[in-house]
């Protein structure tokens, strides 16, 4: 088996996803977090654990706050997306990399959220 140099593995790495199927995934996993959220607060008289997503539920009502949720994060994700590929005019190199590591945290972190909310969905309804 030959050894690949390291900068191989991480373009190897970063090109399999490109922005867009990173920001499909995105959405996935916000639209995933929202039902779970729904869900567990109208069927099973579960809490927001997120005081921010608390006050939006208390100001704006359930559907209204949901869909901000994933309106933002749709924005946000898609400013991180094309920042991955922007045409910049200097440190692009710097850029693509940062949004790069950007887009990879943030689907982490929501990935992580829609999981927490299944397996919380889960431990509630079934034990």
């Amino acid at each position: 088996m030959d050894a690949r140099p390291a900068e191989g593995r991480t373009t190897l790495l970063t090109s399999d996803i490109t922005p867009a199927v990173g920001w499909l995934v995105g959405m996935v996993f916000a639209i995933v977090d929202a039902l779970t959220t729904w869900y567990a607060l109208t069927s099973l008289g579960m809490h927001e654990g997120n005081p921010v997503g608390t006050w939006a539920i208390d100001h704006l009502g359930l559907s209204r706050a949901l869909a901000l949720r994933i309106i933002i994060g749709a924005a946000v994700l898609g400013v991180i997306a094309w920042g991955c590929v922007a045409p910049v005019p200097r440190h692009r190199h710097m850029v693509h990399r940062a949004c790069r590591g950007l887009m990879i945290g943030a689907l982490v972190l929501w990935g992580f959220v829609a999981l927490s909310n299944t397996l919380q969905i889960a431990y509630v309804r079934f034990t």
